[in-house]
C-alpha cells in the first residue's frame, strides 16, 4: 500500500511541478495515457542505447516543456544550496 501512496504522490508532484497548465489539472489516468504510455523503440548499438518515440508533435512540445521546467528546478535547487552555505 505504501508503494501506491508514494507513486500517487510522485505523479501528483510531477503533474503540478513539471507539466504545462492545460495538462496539470487532468486526472492521473489522463496523464498516464498522454505522457507515460507512449509507443517507442529502444535503439542503438552495443553499450549506447536510447529511446526513440513515435513522431508526435504535441508530445515533443510537452517533453521540451518538461525538460525546461526540470532545468529551472535544478537551477533553483543549486542556487538555494549556494545561498545556504
Amino acid at each position: 500500500m505504501w508503494i501506491k501512496v508514494l507513486a500517487y504522490n510522485l505523479l501528483n508532484w510531477f503533474r503540478q511541478a513539471l507539466l504545462p497548465e492545460n495538462i496539470a489539472r487532468t486526472e492521473v489516468p489522463t496523464v498516464r495515457r498522454l505522457i507515460i504510455n507512449v509507443p517507442g523503440n529502444i535503439v542503438g548499438n552495443g553499450r549506447y542505447r536510447h529511446l526513440r518515440l513515435a513522431p508526435n508533435r504535441w508530445l515533443s512540445e510537452a517533453i521540451r516543456f518538461i525538460k525546461a521546467k526540470l532545468r529551472e528546478f535544478i537551477g533553483v535547487k543549486a542556487w538555494i544550496n549556494v545561498l545556504q552555505t
